[in-house]
């Protein structure tokens, strides 16, 4: 099966090019721009616009080990950036079931990664009339859900080839030596 065969496959790629080049830049500019070393200092000044259930997530676990949090928001951001671009130049002429592992997992961990935060954000769900002129829609939130959105292409896709190879007639292959 060739990925990029119908529009809807398309247009995923698609979506998966503008949410990889995002993720990478994002990660890049963390790499150059001293995230980590100033990730504790960012968290403790912000921590209270994170969703009221999320400050002891925040305060106990996060804030402690901020070092390892950056590090590890760093390259999520570089390995789903990567990946996402990957996938779909990969899978343009042939896509497999590994490439649909891979995108599968990939997706899993870009959409907690971006819930995550979302919540530490604490940006609205949808309308915001008491701030007209920020963003009405969170992009973390937006960006959590088309990775869903993924996440269940990659599993159509995984079933539909398990059920293309279950359905292929078995070859019978011939020994050229009796």
């Amino acid at each position: 099966m060739s990925f990029s065969k119908t529009l809807a496959n398309r247009s995923i790629m698609l979506i998966m090019l503008v949410i990889g080049y995002e993720m990478l830049m994002s990660g890049l500019s963390k790499v150059f721009g001293g995230f980590v070393t100033g990730f504790h200092h960012e968290l403790s000044t912000s921590i209270t616009d994170a969703f009221g259930f999320y400050h002891p997530i925040l305060k106990g676990i996060v804030l402690p080990n901020s070092v390892l949090f950056a590090t590890g928001a760093t390259l999520t951001e570089l390995f789903v950036g990567i990946s996402f671009i990957l996938i779909p130049i990969l899978g343009s002429r042939s896509f497999s079931s590994g490439l649909a592992k891979w995108g599968l997992v990939t997706s899993v961990i870009a959409a907690f990664y971006n819930l995550n935060l979302f919540l530490y954000s604490g940006d609205p769900f949808f309308v915001n009339p008491s701030a007209p002129y920020e963003e009405s829609v969170s992009i973390d939130l937006l960006l959590a859900l088309m990775e869903l959105v993924l996440f269940y292409h990659f599993y159509q896709a995984i079933r539909w080839i398990k059920e293309e190879t279950n359905n292929e007639e078995p070859k019978i292959v011939h020994s050229a030596i009796q």
